[in-house]
């Protein structure tokens, strides 16, 4: 069993371009993400897979391993299936460039359920969920949100839907992991109206009767969509003891 924490980039952002190389600290954003896996000493790799050349020089200047991928990708997921023939790995955890705050020991858990589940045929990939408490923000559709079965599996993946108060509703987070061999399935389907009309990647997974299974963790933590939602990560950085002994480690040394 080998896992591979993969992190797919581009410079492209429509709300932020070049986010992911906004300096938070001495840092680039990315290179917070990469360093905070490597943190959790649970993957065999760390890899970063880009189609620009300016996040491919920087992240080799850190020390880091890059594969080069095609322009052609319109999601992460599709630029990790490219990535992954030149990857010697049975498991993919792909992470986000622009949540420079994950939790090393969301990795840990997460990875420690893949080993866990790892004999059972009928689980091809995991994502991590946080519980949603308030009625406004079930209500937002600017996150995805989710329901799951009695086996834990994510059973129904939505941007706007009237639930009952009774149901457990889940915030879906950025963080998914993969089989190899799901992957590989992936790459020969096609996005249904639904999944480009909903705009939620997941919905490939599960209308293509592969199950995903939810791994809940306590708290959401946030990621930079737009340059507004950085207020809220330096917050985070001032106010929370843990968040800021992980990132003064981090701007210390290097961690390869």
């Amino acid at each position: 069993m080998k896992i591979i924490g993969i992190i797919p980039a581009h410079l492209n952002s429509k709300r932020f371009p070049k986010k992911i190389l906004y300096k938070i600290g001495n840092l680039p954003m990315i290179e917070h993400v990469r360093r905070r896996a490597l943190i959790s000493k649970k993957f065999n790799e760390v890899i970063v897979c880009t189609c620009d050349k300016k996040i491919k020089q920087i992240i080799l200047n850190y020390g880091g391993k890059v594969i080069f991928t095609s322009r052609k990708h319109k999601n992460g997921t599709s630029r990790v299936i490219e990535a992954i023939k030149k990857i010697n790995g049975s498991h993919f955890v792909i992470l986000q460039g622009d949540e420079p705050l994950i939790d090393p020991k969301y990795l840990e858990n997460l990875i420690k359920i893949i080993k866990k589940d790892n004999k059972k045929k009928n689980i091809n990939s995991w994502n991590l969920i946080s519980e949603i408490k308030q009625i406004s923000q079930i209500k937002n559709p600017s996150f995805v949100k989710c329901l799951l079965d009695k086996d834990g599996f994510i059973k129904k993946l939505f941007r706007n839907f009237v639930v009952s108060r009774k149901l457990r509703v889940y915030k879906i987070l950025g963080l998914i992991a993969f089989k190899r061999s799901t992957l590989i399935k992936l790459k020969k389907t096609s996005p249904s109206k639904n999944e480009k009309n909903k705009l939620i990647e997941q919905l490939r997974i599960i209308e293509n009767r592969m199950n995903l299974k939810g791994v809940i963790v306590n708290k959401p933590l946030p990621s930079v969509n737009e340059f507004k939602d950085l207020k809220e990560v330096n917050n985070w950085l001032k106010r929370d003891k843990y968040q800021k002994k992980i990132f003064n480690k981090i701007q210390e040394r290097s961690l390869n």
